[in-house]
């Protein structure tokens, strides 16, 4: 019986001119916030992308350095069999 008695009531929104207008009113509030919510879990998910990509990169060893240690401990061990 509660299928027919959402049903009724529909039937009532429908029928009546102003409880339509609320209705139909209330139906685009909550699709906007729909929207407005996609939006931000877009923006909340590039910020987040971002962030992560600026930790990687603030953690992760310059390539130059890297490089320059590899030099140096090259020479030592160089230095070590020469001597």
């Amino acid at each position: 019986m509660e299928g027919g008695g959402k049903l009724k009531s529909s039937y009532e929104i429908l029928k009546d001119e102003k409880a339509r207008k609320l209705f139909d009113d209330l139906l685009r509030v909550k699709c906007k916030q729909k929207v407005r919510q996609s939006q931000y879990d877009t923006k909340r998910r590039k910020m987040m992308s971002d962030l992560e990509e600026r930790e990687r990169s603030a953690f992760s060893p310059d390539p130059e350095v890297k490089a320059r240690e590899k030099e140096e401990r090259i020479a030592r061990k160089l230095k070590e069999e020469i001597a």
